[in-house]
């Protein structure tokens, strides 16, 4: 019983450390073309990440003020490039 237990401890490890990694190159990303305060980026890179690489029409509309929509279109992009190889990656090594 432990083993499961450790392996699924060692998988859960495993995707955070993916997750803080794509949080992390999509942030270098977006902070290289454009100029978003910290807290607004962090926020959308963690929703665009949770949601597969979109978010919501009304989580555009309640971040239009503060985030250009071109920034909206660029962090989808990037998470969507990214998450796209990580699948054709994990597919080709299984």
């Amino acid at each position: 019983m432990l083993s499961k237990e450790k392996r699924a401890l060692e998988v859960e490890l495993r995707e955070e450390t993916v997750f803080l990694e794509n949080y992390d190159k999509i942030v270098r990303a977006v902070d290289e073309r454009y100029d978003v305060r910290g807290s607004d980026l962090s926020n959308l890179v963690m929703m665009y990440l949770t949601q597969k690489g979109t978010v919501s029409n009304h989580r555009r509309k309640q971040y239009r003020h503060m985030v250009q929509e071109e920034v909206f279109d660029y962090i989808e992009q990037v998470t969507q490039n990214l998450l796209g190889e990580q699948r054709q990656e994990n597919q080709s090594s299984h």
